[in-house]
């Protein structure tokens, strides 16, 4: 079942992904499970994949690795190979990346070895579930700022902090800021943001956002210069207090091994399970492809001419009958792909003519 983010807002609020619940696992395991779940990682033109033991996400506009993400798979475990190959390339084609999570309960055993061999790097998280219900206090001389929806001011804070903090690139931090306004407004918001300052000085920013019976504390980053002085603490006290006051119980953190992991757990959270989330970034651009799957795109939008299976180099670019505004969308899709767009199509002081003349504008920059 592919199904649109539009149709999802309300199923990733609510957390009543079936994918958990269809592996039969306690109530406790299926919150940990869902925690990074959620409307604030969906665009507007992600798929999603959510049948037979499989959640994933594929989202041709962004190259961030966790828009294109497999978070519960089901192979096959008699040619697990040919899966794992055939989801890969459906990635890799499109010049985008994939993250793949694996748990100690993940099948095949070597799931992990299977994808390193096939070039991954590998992350090391655990999933924390703990209560609201804990009496931690703000550190002294850190305040904790709720980002109000109204305030210009401390959401363009938060999102400068978070874009240097986690090194966004420019069309995953647009998409951040236009999507994180939705969340947090409206009499029932599903994301809290906050930015805290340490003796008046942004130090860092934090989120929580809201599920059905539980909150899940995600995006917490701690400017270097304010690191190891309450910061990180004092967002989870804030965090976790907002939930307790709404009635909500139960919080979920995923953490890194080596960073956050263990901050978390001194909060009283417990460790729920390990695992590893594996990145495939595509091996190299394929920038004839990529022309190619763009403008099949602009053409079925934009076009009563149907776009051909193949295409020859020296097709007319013409015969689709685009008009300027049409091209100049093509142009910027083919950007957020690879990163740039040729400065002499920019200056105007070429024009191609023909498919293959726009791919070596690409190719030969």
């Amino acid at each position: 079942m592919n199904i649109p983010p539009s149709q999802l807002s309300d199923r990733a609020a609510g957390n009543k992904y079936t994918t958990a619940a269809k592996m039969r696992v306690p109530r406790e395991l299926e919150i940990a499970l869902n925690g990074p779940v959620g409307p604030q990682r969906l665009r507007d033109d992600t798929i999603v994949i959510d049948e037979d033991g499989w959640y994933r996400t594929l989202t041709p506009s962004s190259s961030w690795p966790a828009s294109n993400e497999v978070l519960f798979s089901n192979l096959n475990e008699r040619d697990p190979d040919s899966e794992i190959d055939a989801i890969v390339a459906e990635y890799h084609k499109l010049g985008l990346p994939l993250t793949w999570c694996v748990y100690p309960w993940t099948r095949p055993a070597d799931l992990g070895k299977r994808l390193l061999k096939r070039g991954a790097t590998q992350t090391n998280l655990r999933a924390f579930l703990g209560s609201t219900d804990v009496p931690f206090n703000l550190v002294k001389g850190v305040e904790v700022e709720k980002v109000d929806p109204e305030s210009t001011e401390a959401f363009e804070a938060y999102i400068n902090v978070m874009s240097s903090g986690f090194n966004l690139p420019p069309d995953e931090e647009a998409f951040r800021r236009q999507r994180y306004r939705e969340l947090i407004a409206g009499p029932k918001p599903v994301m809290h943001m906050f930015i805290g300052r340490y003796n008046g000085v942004i130090a860092g920013c934090a989120a929580t956002i809201i599920k059905e019976d539980s909150g899940h504390l995600s995006g917490a980053y701690v400017l270097p210069a304010f690191q190891a002085r309450g910061v990180f603490a004092s967002f989870g006290a804030v965090g976790l207090r907002g939930l307790y006051e709404m009635g909500i119980s139960l919080a979920t953190a995923h953490g890194l091994e080596q960073t956050s992991a263990p901050w978390v757990e001194r909060f009283g959270f417990s460790s729920v399970y390990p695992y590893c989330i594996y990145q495939l970034d595509p091996p190299s651009v394929d920038i004839r492809e990529i022309v190619k799957y763009e403008l099949s795109i602009i053409v079925a939008q934009n076009s009563p001419v149907p776009f051909p299976d193949e295409i020859d180099d020296d097709a007319p670019l013409n015969e689709f009958w685009l008009d300027s505004l049409s091209f100049t969308s093509l142009l910027v899709a083919i950007e957020k792909k690879v990163g740039y767009m040729p400065a002499d199509i920019i200056e105007g002081v070429y024009f191609p003519e023909t498919f293959g003349e726009l791919v070596s504008a690409y190719t030969n920059k």
